[in-house]
Protein backbone atom coordinates (compact mmCIF):
# COMPACT_ATOMS: atom_id res chain seq x y z
CA UNK A 1 0.00 0.00 0.00
CA UNK A 2 2.74 2.57 0.34
CA UNK A 3 3.72 2.55 -3.56
CA UNK A 4 0.02 3.98 -3.75
CA UNK A 5 1.16 6.53 -1.82
CA UNK A 6 4.43 7.26 -3.75
CA UNK A 7 2.09 7.39 -6.92
CA UNK A 8 -0.23 9.83 -5.66
CA UNK A 9 2.19 11.93 -4.87
CA UNK A 10 4.20 11.59 -7.90
CA UNK A 11 1.38 12.38 -9.84
CA UNK A 12 0.83 16.62 -9.01
CA UNK A 13 4.78 16.39 -10.29
CA UNK A 14 4.00 15.07 -13.42
CA UNK A 15 1.13 16.71 -14.77
CA UNK A 16 2.72 20.26 -14.80
CA UNK A 17 3.06 22.28 -17.95
CA UNK A 18 6.67 21.84 -18.10
CA UNK A 19 6.75 18.64 -18.17
CA UNK A 20 3.95 18.14 -21.21
CA UNK A 21 6.33 20.71 -23.05
CA UNK A 22 9.33 18.42 -22.28
CA UNK A 23 7.02 15.34 -23.88
CA UNK A 24 6.03 17.15 -26.88
CA UNK A 25 9.17 18.24 -27.83
CA UNK A 26 10.37 15.14 -26.66
CA UNK A 27 7.97 13.02 -28.92
CA UNK A 28 8.85 15.48 -31.86
CA UNK A 29 12.57 15.06 -31.79
CA UNK A 30 12.11 11.61 -31.86
CA UNK A 31 9.93 11.36 -34.42
CA UNK A 32 12.50 13.56 -36.58
CA UNK A 33 15.27 11.14 -35.52
CA UNK A 34 13.21 7.85 -36.62
CA UNK A 35 12.60 9.81 -39.73
CA UNK A 36 16.30 9.71 -40.76
CA UNK A 37 18.12 7.08 -42.27
CA UNK A 38 20.52 5.13 -39.70
CA UNK A 39 19.31 6.75 -36.41
CA UNK A 40 18.06 4.78 -34.24
CA UNK A 41 15.89 5.72 -30.72
CA UNK A 42 18.94 4.83 -29.04
CA UNK A 43 21.02 6.75 -30.55
CA UNK A 44 18.45 9.53 -30.49
CA UNK A 45 18.49 9.07 -26.13
CA UNK A 46 22.31 8.86 -26.43
CA UNK A 47 22.61 12.20 -28.30
CA UNK A 48 19.98 14.21 -26.12
CA UNK A 49 21.54 12.95 -22.62
CA UNK A 50 23.59 15.91 -22.10
CA UNK A 51 20.70 17.87 -22.18
CA UNK A 52 18.97 16.47 -19.33
CA UNK A 53 21.56 17.30 -17.09
CA UNK A 54 20.50 20.43 -16.10
CA UNK A 55 16.79 18.65 -15.74
CA UNK A 56 15.02 17.43 -12.35
CA UNK A 57 14.87 13.36 -12.11
CA UNK A 58 11.55 13.46 -13.55
CA UNK A 59 11.92 16.12 -16.17
CA UNK A 60 14.81 14.29 -17.54
CA UNK A 61 13.27 10.78 -17.40
CA UNK A 62 9.77 12.12 -19.37
CA UNK A 63 12.06 13.90 -22.41
CA UNK A 64 14.14 10.84 -22.85
CA UNK A 65 11.58 8.46 -22.47
CA UNK A 66 8.67 10.50 -24.69
CA UNK A 67 12.18 10.82 -27.16
CA UNK A 68 12.49 6.81 -27.21
CA UNK A 69 8.78 5.97 -27.31
CA UNK A 70 8.16 8.04 -30.59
Amino acid sequence: MASLGYLLNAIPQVLTAKIFFLMVGGVGIGLVIGALPGMSATMGVALFLPLTYWMTPAESLVFLGSLYMA
